[in-house]
């Protein structure tokens, strides 16, 4: 999921430092977070059999790219400079919140122990029902996000070409983005805040297979979720019984892994 929210980030944005946290779903997915872990009596109520730090996390991922979208649309168009600058100060006010919630709240060591290791990445499926729920909304996001591939690949040489190919511009951003903002927040209501997939899995399948996203997309959610698998694989097992955050893991192994592919593909990668 993290793969493909990255791909359709980086296509719409057209920059290569684009991540699927960027517009504030890592912010909001904190905050929600915070709010389950620290707040008395909110851990004793599921959903669905999720806890209520996964559903929390899904919605505020999700309300904060709906502030975000809104902020930055002005005359039913949304620039994509408005939009990144727009993210970038929705996250920071969001992350102020959730600073003083920590600072200001009653709450003891081993429930911020437990918020920490939620924002440093770690897979928290607690029972075999969750499964069938987000398999089911993942693929929906995945198919979704697959049929956008002509869009992406349209966007590709510029918001003017794309829209004398016949793409309505603004209907495709709003479709991106929601589809995008959907993937990231099943994903952190899993597995908790895992940086670097996102931005990372589209670059090695970019080098690797090309920039067609038909190809792209679907080899993005492949890498990007067996890359996460091996790592809580790795930070399970390597220095046992204490558990790695799967997100050093993802950084440690996969950083030196991506800008050795980088290095070795030199002046022959094209964005």
């Amino acid at each position: 999921a993290l793969g493909t929210a990255g791909t359709l980030f980086q296509g719409l944005l057209r920059n290569p430092l684009a991540d699927p946290f960027l517009l504030g779903t890592s912010s909001g997915a904190a905050l929600g977070a915070t709010a389950g872990f620290l707040i008395p009596g909110l851990l004793t109520i599921a959903w669905l059999g999720f806890s209520i730090i996964a559903v929390l996390a899904f919605v505020g991922a999700l309300v904060a790219v709906v502030v975000v979208y809104r902020l930055a649309t002005r005359g039913g168009q949304t620039p994509v400079v408005t939009l990144l600058l727009a993210g970038v100060a929705v996250g920071a006010m969001v992350t102020a919140v959730q600073t003083l919630i920590i600072t200001f709240g009653s709450h003891t060591n081993t429930q911020l122990a437990a918020l920490n290791g939620w924002l440093t990445g770690e897979i928290t499926v607690s029972n075999w029902a969750q499964i069938p729920v987000e398999a089911s909304l993942i693929g929906l996001g995945l198919l979704a996000a697959f049929a956008l591939t002509p869009t992406l690949d349209a966007l590709a040489l510029g918001e003017e070409m794309a829209g004398h190919l016949g793409i309505h511009i603004e209907r495709a951003k709003l479709m991106i983005v929601g589809c995008a903002a959907l993937l990231v927040a099943l994903a952190v209501a899993m597995s908790g805040l895992v940086g670097f997939v996102g931005l990372v899995a589209p670059h090695v399948c970019r080098l690797l297979f090309g920039p067609k996203h038909r190809l792209l997309l679907p080899t993005s959610a492949l890498f990007g979720a067996v890359f996460v698998v091996l790592a809580d694989l790795v930070a399970r097992w390597i220095a046992a019984p204490i558990e790695i955050p799967l997100g050093v893991v993802t950084a440690l192994v996969g950083g030196p892994f991506f800008l050795a592919l980088l290095s070795r593909a030199g002046v022959y990668y094209r964005w």
